[in-house]
């Protein structure tokens, strides 16, 4: 499993698809920055959660989805998948393996634009504390939350790209997920009845925990709503990847 592995981050790094969406989510946080006075003013501390908070109500979503697309289902299409299996290797190892290098690269993804961005505000407007041992803490608790949501919503993508093997598919299912979170956001806040199941959404977990007001039972509904997906897309997409037919 480690050659996978190997194998997987040499692709990762050599992925054009993969320095293109990090550069697409970085230029609308620029352009953010640029377009918004109020953001400027923001101190480091302020200017990293709120676009951490922000990019998931604009492109991002879609960006790691398009990602998942061109790293996952390309390699059905080009056959490399099956040759992977006629040499041996364990379907199992092989989901893993790419599943984990993709979660590596959409954090790359997620985070590129909040640490350029905020190490700006930073230096033009200072941290807005005293950094010592707590801000270390609370960036590392913030990173690992974040995290762990974005692979959650990686996870999907990937058991997406695993079902329906083809590019098309795969981007119109996450388009239409983007797009119903989006409907549902706006009809939660016309129909209080309806904020229940958005709040419960994996989309709408990084702007609840990175709002000034998000309490600990929410976090910890997020982090727990993140797990559940992250365990049941992981054995569902095994299970799919190793009934398939691959040719």
């Amino acid at each position: 499993m480690s050659n996978l592995f190997k194998v997987e981050f040499y692709k990762l790094k050599t992925s054009k698809i993969f320095y293109l969406t990090m550069f697409l989510n970085l230029l609308q946080g620029i352009a953010i920055y640029a377009f918004s006075e109020n953001f400027k003013l923001m101190s480091g501390k302020q200017a990293f959660t709120f676009i951490l908070s922000i990019q998931s109500s604009l492109a991002l979503d879609i960006l790691i989805g398009i990602f998942a697309s061109d790293y996952i289902v390309t390699e059905f299409t080009s056959g490399y998948i099956k040759n992977l299996i006629s040499y041996g290797h364990k379907r199992i190892d092989i989901f893993v393996s790419k599943s984990i290098v993709y979660y590596i690269g959409i954090i790359v993804i997620t985070f590129i634009p909040a640490l350029v961005l905020s190490s700006i505000n930073t230096k033009v407007n200072g941290y807005g504390e005293i950094f010592n041992l707590y801000s270390i803490i609370f960036l590392i608790k913030l990173f690992l939350i974040i995290m762990i949501i974005y692979i959650a919503i990686g996870s999907i993508f990937v058991l997406t790209a695993f079902i329906s093997r083809n590019a098309n598919i795969t981007i119109i299912v996450i388009v239409f997920l983007d797009f119903a979170n989006r409907i549902l956001d706006i009809i939660a806040v016309q129909k209080k009845s309806l904020e229940w199941i958005f709040y419960k959404s994996i989309f709408a977990q990084p702007g609840i925990v990175l709002s000034d007001k998000a309490t600990t039972s929410e976090i910890l509904q997020a982090v727990l709503i993140s797990l559940v997906i992250i365990v049941a897309t992981t054995v569902i997409g095994i299970y799919v990847f190793n009934k398939s037919d691959i040719k």
